[in-house]
């Protein structure tokens, strides 16, 4: 046996053909239905909306990186295992402070520190979830290593369904297979490396320990979570309903940001009085209220609540004018330096964001009169027009004008 040992994370299995096409034609017909539910749009618009979106910049931003830094990790991490230590290395530069780790083998062997045995809060017994972890007994501090995921460069790299094992969908997973998996187990070649050096991982039908703090075994921690997916929807919704509906005048950005600040606030003094340590069968909730990370954990939940609400803020105004007010026909004169729709009534505010169809409104000559449906809230806080009645006009131009 070598006295050192070098593991390759196992690369991911792209979905197959099939996945893919399915995956395409599901893509297709949410498009189509994206044309004809927003068929007053024009597609600049649409694209200039979509640079605009916080919730696109935040893939952009957040989500991009991380798949490079998954692709990285998927060619440069590496496990190197001693007689002495297991050691990984992310192969990132401006990460290995942060995700590298030793693991000193005789610590195990003297049980100074334990493996732990953590898998999806399922049913479904694989290979592909088990996994081990250690650390200092904290659900905030510990490091999970997945065995499965590991394999030698001199020796044959099947795939992960064949070297992992597959799963039982059963209820209740036989002894048998049970002991076919235990035997899988034994047999990858990270399993069977630490047992050549006397370290031995907790066997398959070892009770699991927790991954990390779970949102769903406190009340108001679920519900928290419930309502940030429901207020999503709920902004996805108002959305659709005040599609043809615009400010000319909108509301002052601080409203905005105190009705954001404020969703953080009563979410976060919700969360903060429920007593934990009253939660029925957690005794570790005492314990977890004493950590930064527990704090940290709903902090971080509030403020989710509070941008899901914030999407919803825009929309709330303009279907509040819709319900609550009746449409007054005004007439406003085109200018065209700037872009801008002059009131004739010179109480009425002037409309200069007209970025929903400008090349539209380019199109018609200097002075010409427009008539549109406005709505105005409690105290001219805020202006708003309704683009049905030259919703027509914009579909046609854009149809004569791809």
């Amino acid at each position: 046996m070598n006295s050192t040992q070098t593991f390759h994370l196992k690369p991911i299995h792209w979905p197959s053909r099939r996945v893919t096409i399915l995956v395409a034609i599901v893509c297709c017909g949410l498009l189509m239905a994206a044309v004809y539910l927003l068929p007053s749009k024009p597609w600049s618009a649409i694209a200039h909306g979509m640079l605009y979106n916080p919730l696109l910049m935040l893939v952009l931003v957040v989500h991009l990186p991380m798949l490079g830094i998954t692709y990285l990790r998927q060619r440069h991490a590496r496990l190197i295992l001693d007689d002495c230590s297991l050691q990984y290395r992310c192969g990132i530069p401006f990460l290995e402070k942060r995700l590298n780790w030793r693991l000193d083998l005789n610590a195990i062997r003297t049980q100074e520190v334990a493996f732990h045995v953590v898998r999806p809060q399922s049913s479904i017994q694989s290979l592909q979830g088990y996994m081990v972890r250690w650390g200092d007994g904290s659900a905030f501090d510990a490091r999970v290593l997945q065995p499965a995921g590991w394999y030698l460069p001199d020796q044959p790299d099947g795939s992960r369904a064949r070297l992992a094992g597959s799963s039982f969908f059963l209820l209740r997973p036989t002894p048998r297979h049970l002991a076919e998996l235990q035997a899988r187990l034994d047999a990858l070649p990270l399993v069977h490396a630490l047992a050549q050096r006397g370290v031995q991982l907790p066997p398959v039908t070892a009770k699991p320990a927790s991954l990390g703090l779970d949102l769903f075994a406190f009340a108001r921690m679920k519900a928290a979570v419930y309502l940030f997916f429901s207020l999503l929807a709920s902004a996805a919704v108002l959305l659709a309903l005040v599609r043809h509906s615009y400010y000319f005048v909108s509301p002052p950005l601080s409203l905005w940001l105190a009705f954001g600040g404020l969703s953080v606030a009563c979410t976060l003094a919700w969360l903060w009085r429920e007593s934990l340590a009253d939660e029925a069968g957690h005794s570790q909730s005492a314990r977890l209220t004493l950590q930064p990370g527990f704090r940290a954990t709903q902090t971080v939940l509030a403020c989710l609540v509070g941008l899901a609400a914030g999407l919803c803020a825009p929309s709330v105004p303009l279907l509040f004018g819709n319900l609550m007010q009746a449409p007054q026909a005004q007439e406003f004169v085109l200018h065209k330096l700037p872009l801008e729709l002059v009131a004739v009534d010179q109480a009425i505010p002037a409309i200069h964001m007209l970025d929903q169809a400008e090349e539209y409104w380019q199109s018609l000559p200097q002075g010409e009169r427009v008539t549109l449906p406005i709505r105005s809230g409690p105290g001219g806080l805020w202006w708003q027009y309704d683009a049905t009645a030259v919703r027509e006009k914009w579909i046609a131009y854009y149809d004569a004008h791809p």
